[in-house]
């Protein structure tokens, strides 16, 4: 791989400096929810700050951008990858392959914190709680599931009573909705939960992430259909 500097030059639309700057700002602006600009706006604080991006932030980028492209290129090897470490002060600049993912067992199966539990929705929140429910008189399982921290959230909701007399039985999706207070991205595939789990002496056990997939939602879950 052969690197070399360019000198920045806003003015000059032949070397693409400005486009890439414009598409970069506004990709980060859309995953952080920050107000896009427009290729005037950019150029214009392009101009004020540009000496501030050869930094910390820009070197750490262009690092993380390098792991990409082998992640792109398909690599698999551990070994391929790099953890970077880096301190412009001194110089110093350090680089070390990533160890493994820490390992936990749960019913006799191995999990890291790349393992998911896959639901395919739409389902309501009681079919939820039914389908990872752990019953304490089971003889097969030592463990139980605890929803306190999900039962506090819902318990500020107006429609937690209903729920409780059984009057109504909202979607995980309304659930998220209602809790979040923002409307799902109807481009989202899945939404990740993570759940608060006791063994029967009371303590935490650690347990996959649920990935609850979205392509399956119904359009009208009150229809017997």
């Amino acid at each position: 791989m052969h690197i070399e500097t360019l000198d920045f030059e806003k003015n000059d639309d032949s070397n693409f400096h400005m486009d890439f700057i414009v598409a970069a700002s506004n990709l980060r602006a859309a995953n952080y929810d920050i107000q896009p600009a427009d290729r005037l706006k950019s150029k214009l604080i392009a101009g004020k700050i540009i000496p501030t991006i050869g930094t910390t932030t820009s070197l750490v980028a262009g690092l993380a951008c390098l792991e990409l492209y082998k992640l792109v290129q398909g690599h698999e090897k551990l070994e391929l990858y790099k953890n970077g470490f880096v301190n412009l002060a001194l110089p110093f600049f350090g680089f070390s392959e990533p160890v493994a993912p820490e390992k936990k067992t749960f019913r006799d199966q191995e999990f890291t914190l790349w393992t998911s539990i896959d639901v395919q929705g739409e389902i309501t929140l009681e079919e939820f709680v039914r389908r990872f429910n752990v019953s304490q008189e089971s003889p097969s399982s030592r463990y139980k599931m605890e929803y306190t921290a999900f039962t506090v959230v819902l318990c500020l909701r107006d429609w937690c009573l209903d729920i409780l007399r059984g009057a109504t039985d909202p979607s995980m999706s309304d659930v998220v909705e209602d809790v979040s207070k923002k409307a799902i991205d109807p481009g989202k595939r899945f939404l990740m939960f993570q759940l608060l789990c006791n063994d029967l002496d009371g303590k935490g056990v650690a347990v996959p992430q649920v990935r609850y997939h979205l392509q399956a939602r119904r359009q009208d879950l009150g229809s017997p259909e």
